[in-house]
């Protein structure tokens, strides 16, 4: 029996520890708790005025009813019980007062003027100052009727906090204040957010917001099932510390803490707001805390079931312990393969459930040049993928999140610097312990410089295509040619010589000798004229000269047989040595383009005087074919199907081929130049300009 009363004395004693332990854990998880959303609910509300003055940042100006959409909108999206109003500060100087009081009463704020507070508390207009810093728009603005007009500026707490925002350009939380809409109630605190004039750096005025500390401490309590708290706020950035609520609450009511009251558990922790630090001290006395009734019936039990509950309690603790071990071993192995992940020679990152990145390793930062802090919690596809291919991306995603398995899916993604690469995408679906899809992790492989290969070599093929397709054609217009000279020249010619014989043949033995000598001569004056025909064309195929002598002496020969052959007055210029000599094509390419030009001048200019010219200038070839002819509409002869539109597309043509760039300059009754540059390269070989 001793034994049993002794292990169920020792049974009841541990239970009622344990019990203490549970009541102190519990004290601490609810006073972290009630930290946390009240340090929530502020990075709400920063945020939500730093967002709300980026917003009205970039209009030009906003109206009353525009404030007023802009504020609904807001609060219809999250509920705010700590946040009185939002408002639109102005910066007002003095020469502009009356400006601005006549045009609030315009707009129908019957009575508007700058006001402040006097040492009464009232309301009264503000005195004369270099700049004020009146509250125009406020929303809502049923209860806060008072706060419209009144000069920020005026109370030196909401000065020094906009004084602090204009220095560091960033938004500031005021200390604790008397709020103008409550006036001797509790204290409230104000966030200002600057607003510029886009792309000047100019401070237009500010957006702030206004909030009720008690509601923002009490809706965290309630919102905890807190009760019977003591809970005290202190500005630590003040100095001196300012006090900002000491009070208890019990059953959902609030209410000032009764200072004799003793405090056994304590939690002290610091709620932080932009530039301010707040003191958070909640406590707990034992009184508060409530016992289990049933630990009473424990002694009772007798030593069977205190065995039986030291037994189970040792089970249990085992258990915890294993527990321990093996969650210690998994958040190990967690590590383990977070590290593997970050050191990994691949672009590796890892969605949620909704598409929003949640892995990211080094790699993949160093390729796109996002850290990890850039991305984390952004959505993939928004974030990093271009908007047209946006919708294909987001059906791949959607499918891994489902369970399939995408295999070498190339996809562009884009760079911080705005760079688009594409990335050799594999994913797969990340499960948590249930098996159940907990989002995907994907593996990438820039490809970008592969497919810019692939593009390139296309183009290249695509060019050569182009080029075998205009030699061809240029191939065909020459034979063409050819054909209309042999007809038009020599077959003319030999047919006038067959006349000849013919008619010889037929009268021979009618004729005396003087009148046979003249028909052969003149078959004979045929066929001289036939064969000088054809050594031209032969030289217009391949001019012997450029061979034997080169291009600068072959486009020399050439001008004076123009000249001797038409009678125009064809003049040739160069600094070159006669001796000059290049690549096989481009003197083949520039002689023919100077042939083409030539012939062009003669036939078409009208008369006047034509100059050939090829020089070397500071290492670019160039080769100047003028006339001071006719002219004519450049743009509209290359579009015509006129034989002379035919032979300027031949010549650009032509000057492709070899990489040179080739220019049409005429205007009627102005004349006509054609010019053709190429640039050297270090062997002596051109390419174009």
């Amino acid at each position: 029996m001793t034994i049993g009363l002794l292990a169920t004395v020792i049974t009841s004693l541990f239970v009622f520890r344990l019990d203490g332990d549970r009541r102190v854990l519990e004290f601490q998880k609810m006073s972290t708790e009630v930290q946390t959303d009240i340090q929530k609910s502020l990075d709400i509300y920063h945020e939500l005025i730093a967002d709300s003055a980026a917003a009205i940042g970039i209009t030009s100006s906003i109206s009353r009813n525009q404030f007023a959409s802009f504020v609904q909108a807001i609060e219809n999206e999250h509920l705010h019980p700590a946040m009185r109003a939002i408002s639109w500060i102005p910066i007002v100087n003095d020469e502009s007062r009356d400006q601005f009081e006549n045009r609030a009463n315009s707009e129908g704020l019957d009575n508007f003027q700058i006001t402040q507070r006097d040492t009464n508390g009232q309301l009264i207009r503000s005195e004369e100052r270099a700049l004020y810093y009146p509250v125009f728009y406020i929303e809502p603005l049923e209860g806060n009727e008072p706060a419209i007009g009144f000069d920020l500026g005026s109370n030196q707490h909401r000065l020094d906090a906009l004084s602090m925002s204009t220095a560091t350009e960033s938004t500031v939380a005021t200390s604790p204040i008397e709020l103008v809409q409550r006036q001797g109630s509790s204290l409230g605190f104000l966030i200002f957010s600057p607003v510029y004039v886009q792309n000047t750096g100019v401070l237009r005025g500010f957006v702030s917001g206004v909030f009720d500390i008690d509601v923002l401490v009490q809706s965290s309590l309630l919102s905890n099932q807190s009760s019977d708290i003591d809970i005290a706020l202190i500005d630590e950035s003040h100095d001196p510390l300012i006090p900002i609520l000491n009070g208890t609450i019990d059953d959902g009511i609030f209410e000032e803490r009764d200072l004799a009251r003793p405090v056994s558990h304590e939690s002290v922790g610091e709620i932080v707001l932009p530039n301010r630090v707040w003191k958070l001290v909640i406590g707990k006395s034992d009184g508060a805390f409530e016992r289990s009734t049933w630990l009473w019936a424990v002694p009772l039990l007798g030593i069977i079931t205190s065995i039986a509950i030291a037994t189970s309690i040792l089970a249990i603790e085992r258990r915890r312990q294993a527990s321990e071990a093996f969650n210690l071993e998994l958040e190990a192995v967690s590590e383990d393969l977070a590290r593997l992940i970050d050191t990994a020679n691949a672009p590796i990152f890892g969605v949620d459930i909704n598409g929003k990145i949640n892995e990211w390793n080094a790699n993949i930062a160093a390729t796109t040049g996002y850290s990890r802090d850039d991305v984390i919690g952004r959505d993939l596809v928004d974030a990093l993928i271009p908007e047209e291919n946006q919708s294909q991306v987001r059906a791949v995603l959607e499918a891994a999140l489902v369970g399939e398995q995408t295999e070498n899916y190339e996809s562009p993604v884009v760079t911080s610097d705005g760079r688009t690469l594409q990335i050799l995408l594999n994913s797969t679906t990340r499960r948590n312990g249930q098996g159940e899809i907990i989002g995907a992790v994907g593996v990438g492989q820039d490809v970008t410089e592969r497919v810019r290969t692939e593009i390139e070599r296309n183009r290249l093929f695509t060019e050569k295509a182009d080029l075998i397709r205009q030699l061809l054609e240029t191939q065909e217009e020459e034979r063409a040619a050819i054909a209309y000279d042999l007809h038009d020249g020599p077959a003319q010619q030999l047919s006038g010589a067959s006349m000849f014989i013919e008619s010889y043949i037929a009268v021979k033995d009618e004729i005396d000798i003087v009148e046979s000598d003249s028909i052969i001569s003149k078959a004979k004056d045929s066929v001289g004229l036939a064969l000088e025909e054809i050594q031209r064309i032969m030289a217009g195929l391949r001019p012997s000269s450029l061979d034997d002598l080169g291009l600068v002496q072959s486009l020399r020969e050439s001008a004076n047989e123009v000249s001797r052959r038409t009678g125009h007055s064809i003049e040739f210029i160069t600094q070159l040595d006669e001796r000059t000599r290049f690549d096989e094509t481009i003197e083949i390419v520039l002689y023919r383009i100077a042939q083409e030009a030539v012939n062009n001048a003669v036939k078409h200019a009208g008369g006047g005087r034509v100059s050939v010219e090829l020089i070397d200038r500071d290492g670019v070839l160039v080769l100047k074919v003028k006339d001071s002819g006719a002219g004519f509409d450049v743009d509209l002869m290359m579009t015509s199907a006129d034989k002379r539109g035919m032979g300027l597309v031949g010549m650009r043509e032509r000057a492709a081929m070899i990489g040179a760039g080739l220019t049409v300059t005429s205007r009627a009754g102005d004349g006509t130049l054609v010019t053709v540059e190429l640039v050297s390269s270090t062997h002596g070989e051109f390419k174009h300009v």
